[in-house]
């Protein structure tokens, strides 16, 4: 008697708070196959007035700029369902920086779940007939010179020239307990997912496929975040795939006091001085650049295991790189199977399963 009393009560909770957490954006003026920005931000601001829920994006597709998450909101996109990208810049929000199609800041208990699609069409942000050059080097010092990548040569490689885009398409900042789960993303023009200052995380099940000529579309990027696990995703991109960094906002500043200000101003996110307690398993990684980076960044970076990960096609398979006076520490790669190659055009790597550097990016 008491098993069926039980079960009953939890039944019509269930259905209690099923009913009243989805916000379906058809019901706040999304129409498919149009620009749906504002009826998708009416949703998610309703959704978290009442408390938190789901915002439901249905079957089809529907164009948006960026839009802007909050605490105890989750992104729901049904199977069939497709999020693009708008071509109008004029469409990205810009605070600190410019966004890119979904923000979230000092939020917790938030992210993007279900099976639908994000196409970002990053592509046609650049131009596909040029190569994109880095002025990273003197060509008098390399052993070719002046003939090292000559004007008007293009490399079948790319990576291809930039235009003006939007930023990083979807991007955390300060946020707790944010989760990732199941979508595929498509085509980002910079970094794909960027976890920033975040604590707690749950990245699993992603698809990630940029274009490979695409250069600085990185897959994973978690920057000065700890506690984060990442688990059986699919990731191709055009830069890292998976990257740890100890970035802060005020990246360039020699000696930054490890985003002491940042904290007092946000109530969420991490906390410490610390990047890392990174997890990553079961992956399969191209890029680029390297499959796995660790490093960058005045944060300390420390406790980080990556296992059972396939890299292939890539201009790196692992690199960690001390180039900041923050120390990185206790790191684990175990049960990796690395395949590189190299790439023409101007790309990061030369080939190496594995790449350790400590070069300062400071004079000094």
């Amino acid at each position: 008697m008491k098993k069926i009393l039980i079960f009953t009560i939890s039944m019509i909770l269930f259905t209690g708070s099923s009913k009243s957490e989805n916000f379906n954006i058809i019901g706040y003026g999304a129409v498919r196959d149009q620009k749906s920005t504002d009826a998708i931000q009416k949703a998610i601001d309703a959704c978290f007035n009442a408390g938190g829920g789901n915002v439901v994006v249905p079957a089809g597709r529907f164009i948006t700029g960026t839009v802007e998450l909050k605490s105890n909101v989750f992104l729901h996109l049904e199977p069939g369902s497709v999020l693009e990208a708008s071509l109008d810049l004029n469409d990205y929000r810009s605070t600190f920086r410019r966004h890119g199609l979904i923000f979230c800041e000092d939020a917790e208990n938030t992210g993007i779940i279900g099976a639908g699609t994000i196409d970002a069409r990053g592509t046609q942000f650049y131009d596909t007939t040029q190569n994109h050059v880095y002025p990273e080097f003197d060509k008098n010092l390399i052993r070719q010179r002046q003939n090292y990548m000559p004007g008007g040569t293009f490399f079948t490689d790319g990576p291809y020239k930039r235009l003006r885009m939007p930023g990083m398409t979807i991007a955390f900042y300060h946020c707790t307990r944010v989760k990732l789960k199941d979508f595929k993303l498509l085509d980002t023009p910079i970094w794909a997912i960027r976890l920033a200052y975040c604590d707690d995380g749950e990245v699993s099940g992603l698809t990630v496929i940029n274009n490979l000529m695409v250069p600085n579309s990185d897959g994973i990027h978690m920057t000065a975040s700890r506690n984060i696990r990442i688990s059986d995703c699919n990731i191709s991109c055009g830069d890292d795939a998976i990257i740890v960094s100890g970035f802060c906002i005020d990246e360039e500043i020699p000696g930054y006091a490890h985003g002491i200000v940042d904290q007092a101003a946000h109530r969420y996110g991490n906390k410490s001085i610390y990047s890392g307690h990174i997890q990553v398993t079961n992956c399969r990684l191209q890029s680029r650049s390297a499959g796995i980076r660790v490093g960058y960044g005045q944060h300390p970076i420390k406790q980080c295991v990556f296992t059972n990960i396939l890299i292939y096609g890539s201009n790196r398979g692992i690199g960690i790189f001390a180039h900041d006076g923050s120390d990185i520490e206790d790191l684990i790669f175990s049960d990796i199977t690395i395949e590189t190659r190299l790439h023409n055009g101007q790309w990061w790597g030369h080939g190496e399963p594995v790449h350790i550097s400590c070069v300062s990016r400071f004079e000094g």
